[in-house]
C-alpha cells in the first residue's frame, strides 16, 4: 500500500498537518490533522509497504502495546482508503 504521492506535511500553529499538492490538490483540497503517531503512519505509507510493517515500526518507535498499535494503524488507513488516498 502506499499514499498518492502529493502529499506534504507541516507543522501549522503546532499542528501537523498534511496537504495535497500540484495535481493531486485538484481531486483533495483539505488539510489532514495528524498526531504525532497518525503522522509517523501517514510517512510510513508514502512508500510502498504492509500494514504489518506498518504496525512494527509504530511498535519500534512508541511505547505502545500491539493491539493499541494495530488498531491505531488500521483506523487511519481505514480514513485515508475512505478519502481514496492510496494510489
Amino acid at each position: 500500500m502506499k499514499i498518492k504521492s502529493g502529499f506534504i506535511i507541516r507543522e501549522v500553529a503546532g499542528k501537523n498537518v498534511a496537504v495535497a499538492t500540484g495535481e493531486l490538490s485538484r481531486s483533495f483540497n483539505g488539510m489532514i490533522t495528524l498526531n504525532d503517531t497518525a503522522k509517523f503512519i501517514f510517512e510510513s505509507f508514502q512508500q510502498e509497504t504492509t500494514v504489518e510493517e506498518v504496525v512494527q515500526a509504530v511498535l519500534a518507535k512508541f511505547d505502545i502495546d500491539e493491539v493499541t498499535a494495530k488498531k491505531d494503524v488500521q483506523t487511519l488507513v481505514d480514513q485515508l482508503k475512505g478519502a481514496n488516498l492510496f494510489s
